[in-house]
């Protein structure tokens, strides 16, 4: 199995999945075969493995940035200056929205 899952996989499922359904809606005849397509198809969508990803938080965010007076921000933790866009696998998202 891939490591990634391809949007275009799960794109032609849900395609041929609506088709069936719009098929089903205008009273076509339906046979078993169809049927377990439509189950297969809904099958494979509802069981597309949810991404592995963490939330980010940047440096403006982290409890970590100290506002320095030529305002730039500083990590504490790191002890060197950060963009407010940056970002690291160190961040603590602060309680509050106010920068020290």
């Amino acid at each position: 199995m891939d490591e990634y899952i391809k949007r275009e996989d799960v794109a032609v499922k849900a395609d041929e999945a609506l088709n069936i359904l719009v098929s089903i809606r205008r009273g076509d005849e339906m046979s078993c075969g169809t049927y377990s397509r439509l189950f297969d198809a809904i099958w494979e969508i509802a069981n597309v493995p949810a991404s592995d990803a963490v939330e980010v938080v940047r440096c403006e965010d982290c409890e970590r940035a100290k506002i320095m007076a030529d305002g730039y921000l500083m990590c504490r933790f790191l002890a060197r200056p950060v963009m407010s866009s940056d970002y690291c696998s160190l961040a603590a998202r602060r309680k509050n929205n106010a920068i020290d």
